[in-house]
């Protein structure tokens, strides 16, 4: 128990609401449809899982719903940099920041939950197709991190670009 206190001790706020809910989310739903009964005994592993699925739902609110949604014409938001500056001068951003992602993520937990319903459906209509869910999840996983990976390299880029230009001066 004691491993478990310290891993929630380093559990930030932002973790918390943006991983490990929305994963326990997803997978409870998916438990509920299906009627499966979680073989996890063990509570670390269990939040292990739970953190991986809400990191992968994440990372498809990040790189699908929130682009989807600039193109719809849903969202509007600021350049990076200028987040980046906005917040040296207001700290409420990082919280409303915060709660902007918890948002997106949570609608990325329906948004896959109704996508795998509806694949769930057509594997039932078409049997034939059920070998292929797992090739198919892999390479969408490995597309989902890379490009997760991309992004952050970009950030992180702009940050030390930005960083590098302000010591200049």
């Amino acid at each position: 128990m004691l491993l478990l206190e310290k891993l929630l001790e380093q559990i930030s706020t932002y973790e918390l609401l943006n991983n490990l809910l929305p994963g326990a989310l997803l997978y409870t739903l998916f438990c509920w449809h299906t009627g499966y009964q979680s073989k996890i005994d063990n509570v670390v592993l269990e939040l292990f899982v739970f953190y991986f699925i809400g990191l992968v739902v994440g990372r498809f609110g990040s790189l699908v719903i929130e682009p989807l949604y600039k193109k719809l014409g849903i969202i509007n938001t600021a350049d990076y940099e200028d987040f980046i500056e906005a917040s040296k001068k207001d700290s409420k951003l990082e919280t409303l920041s915060t709660k902007n992602n918890m948002y997106r993520t949570f609608t990325a937990v329906f948004m896959l939950y109704a996508i795998w319903r509806i694949a769930d459906w057509t594997i039932i209509k078409y049997p034939i197709l059920q070998p292929w869910l797992m090739k198919i999840g892999i390479v969408l996983l490995i597309l989902l991190f890379s490009l997760s990976y991309k992004k952050q390299t970009k950030y992180i880029y702009e940050r030390v670009k930005k960083q590098m230009q302000n010591d200049e001066r």
